[in-house]
């Protein structure tokens, strides 16, 4: 063998070994190599199974100094693989950077220097020195660090010795030389580079505005992130999503399906197929069925909040196999959820911001508009009524951006106190004379005694609450200066001068309901604008982050036969003390439950664990041998509910996948969300092995309703959405255009 042919056979037997296990072990007999290291430890150190070990095997990642994958440096990988007319083939899914496609890019440039291409020779010197050797000793640092094994070092000496042109332990007759599957490869022409491109987005993430994002892309490489400013609305962009870059095209996402191996909670697994990852689902649906379908639950969660989502399409497919357990409310607006309804008879009251311009006072009451963005034009309305001089109040325990940036005055307050300082101010008002009488008789129940509702004793109206009739507490502003920490001259001049402004307008936030009190904090924010009579009047009432505005797509849903639901925070009382669950903690449509929940299914949710409360007693729960049968998870990353998982499936990022995407709140506006590669390692959506897993439990004609592939399932939700929007344009339109602007109409 000459020296080349040894390098080009070394880098076949690397590209191999990088390839897969099994392919490498049918060439080990090559090499001085003798099989030691498990396929555990293989797909620990190469694909990712193991929560605890991570080895980088990318040159983005390596040589970046960042998690990154898929940016300019591997765009100029690619560039440099089709100078030389090597076209990448993403082995076992992964970006054509990869050590083991570099490895098989050395082995096409090594077969042509071994038959006297000299330019070959010098690229393949170049690309090494470039790329290569840098990846390799990065790979392998990690790598050693994690799993000491035999077969390993071989491996490591053969890449190394092939690497630096040194003594290669190879001496293959060429007998087998020719039995090389590459051995036929020839060094082709230089490939075309592929224009970079502009690609729309809107990232399905839990965010309150949901922004049109442009990602200049080349060659399946995300280059830049930008907000898109040439469209009817404005879109400003945050620093969170200039960065989704590296928060999802990341080299530490899951990779492949897996089925735990260790214990619950370890975070060790094992490589499935997708056919498995389906087959074991219906499996659990199967076995679930017969124990009782009330045992089963899918976890509330807002990972992916465009039309196609996966929790939406597990709910249709187990409706459709006699039902799941049901919940109701959110850990995000647990407090405000029920709040709002009770108070003004639905969800959706609150005015569109444009009023804020016609307002003379704005209330930021924990609210943080400046970083914290609710659709796509409060901020920038805030900051125009600033220009235009409206006032503006700031009410937070810290000073927000908000604060600094567009507020007159900035009130600190103790946190989780917001209720004191309300009702110390409706007292104010009240007792000054300031408030709407005509319109607290006209549209209020329960504000003095003299409209309490019929069978309420006496002493329960609010004026008796303020006054202390109960509880002998006047709520004056020296009780709430006790309280809140604010001066109770401070309480006193907000409280007439949001009465008497013309007119005022608070805008809560989330941040004080979500406290132990949270619910009273709402109830008592929200009824400052009944008593100053502010209601339905131009620039005041109230702005939250959901106003009445058009409809958004929708998919119909199967029914579910189970109706009884539990409120989403419970879901751990049914998994352990079931028997615990009545009315009096939520229960709804039923005296108790029929059984425990056993089956538990997670979609882009981080309830879980990790946004669970408790989550040492969460983790004894799920970790008890007994109670959770089966967990099936869906992720991006080895979150800490991903390490709980019993099957545990990747999906894409936005980047990789079609879908519709609306703000909170039935803003003005919807935005589609089109795919810039191809799915990252192979990952599939929840639709494509649901309807496999469907197919295998003979559901699929009933799951897919004639649908044949995602955009079906778009086209049908924006059908929907024009039922009820007659100015929304076609789905091919809306698609090209990737967003359509429904005018506000009160």
């Amino acid at each position: 063998m000459t020296a080349l042919e040894k390098r080009y056979a070394g880098f076949h037997l690397l590209r191999c070994f990088f390839e897969d296990l099994d392919r490498w072990r049918e060439e080990i007999t090559l090499t001085e190599a003798a099989p030691s290291l498990t396929r555990e430890q293989y797909d620990m150190l190469f694909r990712g199974t193991w929560a605890s070990v991570y080895v980088p095997v990318w040159a983005s990642a390596c040589l970046s100094g960042t998690d990154i994958l898929l940016n300019e440096i591997t765009l100029e990988v690619v560039l440099f693989y089709k100078r030389y007319g090597y076209a990448p083939v993403r082995m076992e899914g992964n970006p054509p950077d990869y050590l083991g496609e570099q490895f098989r890019f050395l082995e096409y440039l090594f077969r042509a220097a071994a038959d006297g291409d000299g330019e070959a020779e010098r690229a393949a010197q170049e690309f090494i020195q470039d790329f290569a050797m840098d990846t390799f000793r990065c790979m392998a640092k990690e790598a050693r660090r994690s799993c000491q094994n035999d077969e390993l070092e071989a491996v490591f000496r053969l890449a190394e010795a092939c690497l630096l042109d040194g003594k290669i332990p190879l001496s293959l007759s060429e007998e087998q030389l020719a039995r090389l599957d590459s051995r036929d490869w020839k060094r082709q022409p230089p490939i075309p580079v592929e224009p970079p491109r502009w690609v729309s987005h809107a990232s399905f993430n839990d965010c309150g505005s949901k922004c049109k994002m442009m990602s200049r892309v080349q060659e399946g490489c995300v280059l830049e992130m930008r907000p898109d400013k040439n469209t009817p609305l404005h879109f400003a962009g945050c620093p969170r999503g200039a960065a989704y870059r590296g928060t999802f095209l990341n080299s530490r996402r899951l990779r492949y399906p897996m089925e735990r191996v260790g214990k619950r909670g370890e975070g060790r697994f094992r490589r499935i197929s997708w056919d498995e990852a389906a087959q074991k689902v219906a499996d659990i649906v199967k076995v679930s069925h017969r124990e009782g379908v009330s045992s089963r639950y899918v976890m509330g969660g807002a990972g992916n909040r465009g039309v196609m989502r996966g929790s939406g399409m597990i709910t249709r497919l187990l409706a459709l196999d006699g039902g799941y357990l049901n919940y109701y409310s959110s850990y995000s607006i647990g407090a405000a959820l029920p709040v709002i309804p009770r108070i003004f008879g639905r969800l959706r009251v609150a005015n569109h911001e444009s009023e804020m311009l016609r307002s003379q006072l704005l209330l930021l009451w924990g609210n943080n508009l400046v970083t914290n963005h609710y659709g796509s034009a409060q901020k920038r309305v805030l900051m125009q009524a600033r220009r235009q001089g409206v006032k503006i109040v700031v009410i937070d325990p810290r000073q927000s951006d908000t604060a600094l940036a567009a507020a007159d005055r900035w009130i600190p307050i103790r946190p989780g106190t917001d209720a004191a300082l309300a009702d110390a101010m409706c007292r104010v008002i009240w007792k000054k004379g300031l408030h709407d009488q005509a319109f607290l008789d006209r549209y209020c129940v329960g504000f003095d005694e003299a409209h309490l509702p019929e069978g309420v004793p006496a002493g329960e109206s609010y004026c008796a609450y303020l006054d202390g009739v109960k509880d002998g507490i006047p709520k004056t502003p020296q009780w709430a200066e006790r309280i809140t920490g604010i001066p109770a001259e401070t309480v006193e001049a907000l409280a007439v001068e949001y009465a008497t402004a013309k007119y005022a307008c608070i805008l809560p936030g989330l941040g004080p309901q979500r406290t132990l009190n949270g619910e009273q904090t709402y109830r008592s924010i929200l009824t400052l604008p009944c008593v100053a009579g502010n209601l339905a009047k131009p620039g005041g009432g109230l702005i939250t982050w959901s106003h009445a505005a058009g409809a958004q797509p929708w998919l119909d849903g199967a029914d579910n036969p189970v109706k009884t639901s539990i409120p989403t925070f419970q879901w751990w009382r049914a998994v352990e003390c079931p028997e615990t669950l009545d009315a009096s903690r939520g229960l709804r449509n039923g005296e108790r439950l029929e059984q425990p929940v056993r089956y538990l299914f997670s979609f882009a949710s981080g309830m879980l664990m990790n946004q669970h409360s408790d989550t040492n007693h969460t983790l004894r729960i799920l970790q008890t041998e007994g109670l959770v049968e089966a967990v099936v998870l869906t992720d991006l990353f080895m979150t800490p509910g991903a390490r709980i998982a019993d099957l545990l499936l990747p999906a894409p990022s936005f980047f990789e996948t079609d879908n519709i995407v609306g703000p909170w709140g039935a803003e003005d506006y919807v935005l589609y969300n089109h795919a810039a590669l191809e799915p990252l390692f192979g990952c599939r959506i929840e639709l494509s092995w649901l309807t496999e897993t469907a197919e295998k439990l003979g559901l699929k004609e009933p799951f897919c309703g004639g649908k044949r592939d995602l955009e079906d399932w778009l086209r049908e939700s924006w059908d929907n959405l024009r039922t009820k929007r007659a100015n929304a344009p076609d789905f091919e339109t809306f698609r090209r255009d990737s967003i359509a602007v429904f005018p506000f109409d009160g």
